[in-house]
């Protein structure tokens, strides 16, 4: 059977009939209605008697010969009804008593025979919530004529009805028991992803947009074959609208949508369709990293991930397109964003894992601005981290231990801000290969990057630099620090070339007597 004769089989009078009430409740009579559903204050003898009237409106909206687009909606006191029995599908209790008496199937056949939005919008918002219970959802996932019908759904003119089928099938998908089948189904049909695509390019609904965009993330992360096929340009400028539209700055949508561009840039094919749009893509990242350095200290507050993603994507750019490279290396902003950012994420990260030891007599304190002339001596800052965690950061007050702390949130956390670190790692490095790239290809005297290099030179704080520095000090990065060494000393930036080799010495210090305690 084709996708297109699936919401058909429940219109023909000849493939079903209409939706019919459990059997149990013909059979049992009014004793099924003596009690309250198991623990709950809910009357079953009143959720009868509402699937009742639904399935009997259904039943006079078939008999009317008049067809139209949509059909009338039902009246207000059915609507009102309806939306109280939506409401209790969110109790595990209601939502298993529906299951036993078979209202996925009466709502499905409701849903195929009704023309009238506001019922389709209802019964698949009930479904929604019945599917919010992981054994319903996995029963749900075996119903193929289900799992068709609700992608058909997508095709839907009514936004309330998209709002509903997307936030079902993400529920669905969400289930890792149950999203085999809807994935099969999802890669099985010819025109979901152009409805997604609609969506995405021309709603206006943000409730829509966030659910389009949960849905999609998940279907992307879970399948790569997916993730390939749905990757072009087309998407890209879809997702691109979608973003304009929820805004640039942090919302749990927006870190969804960041993500998708993360997804999108994990693969050859992803890269060519983000370079293609490079500068529209870069328009909403660097906006949204503005506004979250926009103040002198930035709080991270949990928006590490959408952080990572969108710092992911734009190093993609930078180390895939020319054109962004060049814009993002000649306008001090960028890295003073990334180095904003750093700057909390470096010191939380080295809290929760190891304090870190200042030198005695050598401690710098600033405010994260730096003027030039900085009246911090060259040679007065230096930040050693150790492994033990048994020393306390000369001058801090020691923290409360806070056992009570949820220790699984608290690893979450950690795990976040070291991605963000590594993230910020990888892109420093490869952001200063570009200077010198440039450096090396440029015919001028100044090349285009070097306000960047006077902003860390006159502006940026030395600490914030500093972090910088440890940050890339180590392993593969090493390099990336000397390089930058020498294109400050190159183009006479001496504050940043004292900095650094301040830096440098201090290393070579630390290894020396390493390995000198080694050797004794």
């Amino acid at each position: 059977m084709s996708e297109g004769d699936i919401l058909c089989e429940y219109e023909s009078p000849h493939a079903v009939r209409n939706p019919s009430p459990p059997p149990e409740l013909e059979q049992k009579g009014q004793n099924i209605f003596d009690d309250s559903i198991d623990n709950t204050a809910f009357s079953k003898h009143w959720l009868f008697t509402t699937l009742m009237k639904l399935i009997q409106e259904v039943d006079k909206e078939t008999e009317n010969k008049e067809e139209t687009e949509f059909g009338v909606d039902i009246d207000d006191e059915l609507q009102n009804e309806l939306c109280r029995l939506w409401d209790m599908a969110m109790n595990p209790d209601v939502a298993k008593f529906l299951q036993e008496f078979r209202a996925v199937e009466i709502l499905s056949g409701v849903i195929g025979k009704s023309k009238a939005p506001r019922v389709t919008e209802i019964c698949v918002g009930i479904l929604g919530n019945m599917a919010c219970d992981d054994d319903i959802c996995i029963t749900m996932s075996e119903n193929k004529k289900l799992i068709q019908m609700t992608i058909l759904l997508l095709e839907s003119p009514d936004p309330p009805t998209l709002v509903e089928t997307t936030r079902l099938l993400y529920t669905c998908l969400s289930n890792s028991t149950a999203r085999n089948s809807w994935l099969a189904a999802i890669k099985q049909s010819e025109r979901l992803h152009e409805n997604v695509l609609f969506i995405l390019h021309s709603s206006t609904n943000c409730d829509l947009l966030k659910n389009t965009a949960e849905f999609l993330d998940t279907v992307l992360d879970e399948d790569e074959e997916l993730c390939l096929s749905w990757t072009s340009q087309e998407f890209v400028v879809s997702l691109l609208e979608a973003v304009k539209q929820i805004g640039y700055s942090h919302s749990d949508v927006l870190e969804t949508f960041l993500h998708i561009f993360q997804l999108l840039s994990t693969s050859e094919k992803g890269v060519q369709a983000l370079v293609l749009c490079s500068d529209d893509v870069l328009v909403p990242l660097l906006k949204y990293l503005m506004s979250m350095c926009e103040y002198e200290i930035v709080g991270l507050d949990g928006r590490e991930g959408c952080l990572s993603s969108a710092i992911s994507v734009v190093n993609v750019l930078l180390t895939s397109s020319h054109d962004a490279a060049d814009k993002l290396t000649s306008e001090p902003d960028f890295i003073r964003c990334l180095l904003k950012i750093l700057e909390p994420a470096f010191e939380q990260l080295h809290e929760e894992l190891q304090d870190i030891y200042r030198e005695p007599n050598k401690v710098a304190v600033s405010d994260g601005n730096c003027e030039n002339g900085d009246s911090l001596k060259e040679d007065t800052f230096r930040v050693t981290v150790v492994p033990s965690s048994s020393e306390a950061v000369e001058g801090d007050e020691k923290k409360p231990d806070n056992t009570a702390t949820d220790k699984t949130g608290d690893e979450i956390d950690r795990k976040r801000i070291n991605t963000l670190c590594n993230v910020l790692r990888v892109c420093l490095s490869d952001f200063i290969l570009a200077l010198e790239t440039d450096a090396a290809d440029s015919d001028s005297s100044e090349p285009l990057f070097v306000p960047v290099l006077k902003y860390l030179n006159n502006s940026c704080s030395r600490q914030r630099i500093t972090y910088m520095l440890q940050l890339l000090g180590d392993g593969d990065f090493e390099s990336s620090v000397q390089n930058l060494k020498l294109l400050a000393d190159k183009y006479s930036q001496t504050r940043l070339t004292g900095i650094i080799a301040n830096y440098l010495s201090g290393v070579r210090l630390e290894r020396s007597n390493s390995l000198i305690q080694d050797v004794t």
